[in-house]
């Protein structure tokens, strides 16, 4: 390793940034994406990842079915637990729930700049919250 070698890997510990070859160029840490896998037979991934190429090729290496990256929106963690929640009557197993045609349609209002919460109701709305009991009391 040449000195300008160390003195780059030191600078890019030091911004909290890294290098990714794949990508061939620096991303930050906090760069965090929701991806959307389809895995056959109507069920669907969601999940967060820094790097959805390497995590779709985690998750092939175990899959005995083709996988296929149907969607990758910005989000982090917090925009994926909304999305889980928001399709919380289709998991299957863990990350994984039976709602393909509701995540093409979110991916598709995505695309047209609807924030992702709006979106969700769009796809899927959300059952009317129902009032609370005053037991007669004011």
């Amino acid at each position: 390793m040449t000195d300008f070698d160390d003195l780059l890997e030191k600078a890019l510990r030091r911004k909290r940034v890294y290098y990714q070859p794949s990508l061939g160029n620096p991303r930050s840490f906090g760069a965090q994406r929701v991806y959307f896998i389809d895995g056959g037979n109507g069920l669907v991934k969601i999940g967060v990842s820094v790097d959805v190429k390497a995590r779709l090729a985690q998750l092939q290496a175990t899959s005995p079915v083709q996988l296929k990256l149907i969607g990758v929106i910005p989000g982090n963690d917090g925009v994926e637990r909304m999305i889980h929640a928001q399709f919380a009557k289709y998991r299957k197993h863990g990350e994984w729930f039976t709602c393909i045609s509701q995540v093409r349609a979110l991916l598709e209002h995505v695309k047209r700049r609807t924030p992702v919460n709006l979106a969700l109701d769009l796809v899927e709305p959300r059952a009317p919250r129902r009032q609370r009991a005053t037991n007669g009391k004011a």
